[in-house]
């Protein structure tokens, strides 16, 4: 089977989904414009809105499942189409602004002018399975938003290695000062290279007159696999050895514990 990829784009009929990844074909949508009432705001149901519906006793089983359904589509937040009855045109259309649904999966995504706005993409790379659980909040929320803050992402990445440095023992104040205590404690120089690479990379996002990131997203994308690589080094690969280390045998064990004493001595 071959498995196609195209980016979603205004200018084609079949891509990768925005919302379920899968490739296939996308159906076009105007959108007309329509007073949403006499208050001039929208209109979201009350928290308890279902429990309101099921207790009335003057409305007919079908229009209470209707509506139960028509509500909790609203209150999840998420952009769907809704057929209306008896409805005309308005005499407005909302320029710029298209929708595009998915075949597959029957969700919506919105579009200004040739944009997607929703969903938010995330740029795809899986952080490393032996990131700590605070370092990879900070790694994910990165590639969510890198698309359209890469200097925001990089401030981000520069953090999750403050904190990865925490994890190796260091204070986790002073991101410089905790890479030269790890130099000295014998850190690959290659590692060093990569964790000062994040960490000037992400000092210089805030300020765009030394390095502007929008410009040059590759350079915030690069960040990522210098993070995986940190800490595939510094955590995955010890973690490697000493699971392979303590897996030999008792017998082999003492042999060691008794030749490195005899070193000792």
């Amino acid at each position: 089977m071959v498995i196609r990829s195209k980016p979603a784009t205004v200018s084609e009929k079949s891509f990768n989904c925005p919302c379920c990844g899968a490739y296939t074909s996308q159906s076009w949508k105007k959108l007309y414009i329509e007073p949403v009432g006499e208050d001039g705001t929208p209109f979201f149901p009350a928290k308890d809105f279902r429990a309101i519906i099921e207790a009335a006793s003057d409305v007919e089983e079908d229009q209470k499942n209707a509506t139960i359904d028509y509500c909790e589509k609203v209150n999840s937040g998420i952009p769907f189409l809704e057929k209306q009855k008896n409805s005309h045109y308005s005499r407005f259309l909302a320029g710029n602004i298209h929708l595009s649904e998915c075949y597959a999966c029957k969700k919506i995504a919105v579009w200004v002018y040739d944009k997607l706005i929703y969903p938010a993409q995330k740029y795809q790379v899986d952080p490393n399975s032996d990131m700590p659980d605070d370092v990879r909040c900070d790694f994910e929320e990165a590639a969510l938003i890198v698309n359209d803050s890469p200097r925001g992402a990089a401030a981000l990445l520069r953090l999750a290695i403050q904190k990865l440095c925490k994890h190796l023992g260091k204070p986790g104040k002073n991101i410089n000062a905790d890479i030269a205590s790890l130099v000295q404690d014998g850190l690959d120089p290659m590692i060093q290279k990569a964790l000062d690479v994040v960490r000037i990379v992400g000092n210089a996002a805030v300020h765009p007159a030394e390095i502007n990131l929008n410009d040059n997203k590759d350079i915030a994308y690069q960040l990522f696999s210098f993070v995986n690589i940190i800490v595939k080094e510094m955590i995955s690969r010890p973690k490697e050895i000493q699971e392979s280390f303590y897996g030999q045998s008792s017998t082999m064990l003492e042999a060691i514990e008794k030749r490195d004493n005899g070193k000792k001595k």
